[in-house]
């Protein structure tokens, strides 16, 4: 049986090249899902943070006055702001009278 030895070097070279190929692939391929998997890591500590900050947020929004409490505090605004127009308008009658006293007490001492 006479063996050829090129042919077989030549057959062992194309398998040889064939798991060279699909070593390079297969490291290639695990590259990309290491890098993908870094990545998507990445995103989920990301999206973990903005949800821990949105639950924050909701918390302190739930707590913030609605529409009901601005227009009961605005209507409380407004009752204040009426009672203190009216303090000003007797105080200024009083600051009045005041004076007229002064000016009397004044006018009796020069006599």
């Amino acid at each position: 049986m006479d063996l050829n030895y090129p042919a077989w070097r030549f057959w062992l070279d194309v398998v040889e090249a064939f798991v060279i190929a699909a070593l390079f692939v297969h490291t290639w391929i695990i590259n990309r899902t290491k890098a993908n998997r870094a990545a998507i890591d990445r995103v989920d500590v990301r999206v973990s943070e903005l949800t821990e900050r949105l639950t924050l947020l909701e918390r302190d929004v739930r707590h913030l006055p609605d529409d009901d409490d601005l227009a009961e505090l605005h209507e409380k605004v407004n009752v204040i702001a009426s009672s203190l127009g009216k303090i000003e308008g007797e105080l200024s009658a009083l600051v009045r009278n005041l004076s007229l006293i002064h000016q009397h007490l004044l006018d009796e001492v020069k006599r």
